[in-house]
């Protein structure tokens, strides 16, 4: 009995060493070359959480008959890598550049560059996600135009809801 535990243990260890080991892998990798990490992390990351997001609603509603959309999680993937990452690299880079980032969380520096954030730099580039998204799905300028009319507005209103939580955290709103 004590051989096994200290067998298990000794997996258990190697498996936290192998999970440090990548950790440190992608950390050092990040560090060489952001903007490829970033990029690749971003579509990898998208992709499964699109194609998650869909099983998980297929489950929820139990429709077997209809399938998981691979090509709208490949979309999201493509998203990932192509435009959020690199955009989400730049602007910070941009930001930070403009406004150095404070040690303090609260500070009126912070307060800042979440209005940046919230006000000019997400209804800009909400705009570039219904495009973008529609290109990859194949619609036409005139129809990404008709779902910016019809979407955009009620997504930049949703963009800027949030509470304080009892704990004190900023959430956005359900």
């Amino acid at each position: 009995h004590a051989v096994s535990q200290t067998i298990r243990r000794d997996i258990s260890r190697s498996k936290l060493s192998g999970v440090a080991e990548a950790w440190d892998a992608y950390n050092t990798a990040l560090e060489s070359d952001p903007l490829l990490v970033k990029s690749v992390t971003a579509g990898v990351i998208l992709g499964m959480a699109d194609f998650a997001g869909q099983a998980f609603e297929k489950l929820k509603k139990g429709d077997d008959d209809k399938p998981v959309d691979y090509a709208r999680a490949a979309r999201f993937a493509i998203f990932g890598l192509v435009l959020q990452a690199p955009w989400n690299h730049f602007y910070y880079q941009l930001l930070d550049g403009q406004i150095p980032p404070t040690v303090d969380p609260f500070s009126e520096t912070n307060l800042i560059k979440v209005f940046i954030d919230q006000f000019v730099q997400a209804p800009v580039f909400t705009a570039l996600i219904f495009a973008f998204l529609g290109a990859l799905e194949g619609k036409k300028l005139d129809e990404i135009q008709q779902q910016l009319r019809n979407d955009y507005p009620e997504t930049i209103v949703a963009n800027c809801k949030f509470i304080v939580d009892p704990g004190g955290r900023f959430r956005r709103c359900p």
